[in-house]
This record gives C-alpha cells, structure tokens and sequence, in this order.
C-alpha cells in the first residue's frame, strides 16, 4: 500500500483545467490551490504521481481514498474525484469509478472513498493520476474554492503496490570436517511493495562426529 500527498509542486504532465500537481511520497509545507469555476461550469484538474512511480506493471485490487482540505468555501461547489491509470506519457489507460459529489459548503476536510478497483496489467511505467472534478451549480455567477497542499489533510492512500519482484544471488562459505573451505550458491527472492532496504548476514557452523579436533 501506497500514500501519496497532493503537492504544490506542477507535475510534467498536464491536461487538467485548473491545475497539474504532483502526487509525492512524503507531506511538504502547507500551501494553497485555488479553484475558480464559471457559471454552471464543471471542470476537472489532477495531480500525477511521479515518473517511474509506482514502477508496477500489475497494480494491486483495492480501493483509493482520497482526502481534501478545503480551506476557503463555496456553497455553490461540489467536489467528486476519480482514479485513472495513465501510461508514461499521461494518456488514460482505465479509470476507477466515482464516489459521489460532496458540497463544499464548509471548510474541513473531506474524504472521498473510491471503490475497490481490479485492475488491468499495464505497463511499469504507468502513473497513477487522481482526478478533481469540480462543479459550480450557480448558473449566473463565477464561483471559487480554495484547497491545500502539503499536509496530511490531503493524503490520496492507494493498495497500489510500489516496486517489483527481483531475484539477488549471493554466496555462503563453510567448513566440512578438515577438507579445504567450500562453496555453495545461496538464492534468494525479495518482494517490495514498498521501499525496502534490508542487509542479511549468514553464519553457518557444521559439526562432524568425531570432531577433526579430537584426533
């Protein structure tokens, strides 16, 4: 499982109306989104994960929660988000479904639930993108919210996992009886769905009986 913060910072993809903003691995200082809607208008905006992230061909089923903070309100705006899968270059590969609008007629934070998710095979360098799509139900006058960035109010928390399956192959020494020191191939398989740094260590003593010390 993977979470992701909205950032500040543009992404190098684009296509949204309002903004194109990273998704990043860890929160940053808080900053400010501003969303301005014409009169009855419905546009939508994203926020990308980064090139190479998750670095998965076969992402996780689960579902996606997205979380936003609003920070200045508009009874006359509603918020609905989605997931999509977008190959290297941003174009949309599969898309979630959508939970339902929530008004943004208070500020806070709202959390939005995205359902369960079995997604196709792709590509290990797809991006994850998370789509904002805002609506303004006044059908006379300009409307604007604004939103943060940076903190833990603006998580996106996905079950997609981060890295792949490697094989690493190392070596264990070892004594039998009094004969010359030996070799044997030591294999072993490291799965991450997150980033992991391990070291591993072997120690192998082996005893015969009578020990070659007692002659």
């Amino acid at each position: 499982m993977a979470t992701y913060y909205l950032s500040g910072t543009d992404s190098d993809l684009s296509g949204g109306a309002d903004f194109n903003k990273k998704l990043l691995g860890s929160a940053e200082t808080a900053g400010t989104i501003t969303v301005s809607l014409a009169k009855n208008a419905t546009e939508t905006s994203y926020a990308f994960s980064e090139a190479g992230n998750p670095n998965n061909a076969d992402w996780n089923t689960g579902g996606v929660t997205v979380e936003v903070y609003v920070t200045t309100r508009s009874p006359d705006v509603y918020l609905n988000v989605r997931a999509d899968r977008v190959n290297s270059s941003g174009a949309l590969q599969e898309s979630s479904t959508s939970p339902g609008e929530q008004n943004l007629a208070a500020t806070g934070l709202y959390t939005f639930n995205i359902a369960s998710m079995d997604w196709a095979a792709g590509a290990a360098g797809d991006r994850i993108r998370i789509a904002y799509i805002f609506r303004n139900n006044n059908t006379k006058s300009t409307r604007s919210v604004d939103i943060q960035t940076g903190t833990t109010d603006t998580q996106v928390i996905t079950s997609i996992g981060v890295g792949s399956t490697g094989t690493a192959t190392g070596t264990l020494a070892y004594k039998v009886a009094s004969a010359p020191s030996a070799t044997a191939a030591l294999a072993y398989t490291v799965q991450s769905t997150d980033t992991v740094t391990a070291g591993l260590t072997y120690c192998c003593l082996l005893y015969t009986s009578p020990s070659p010390r007692d002659s």
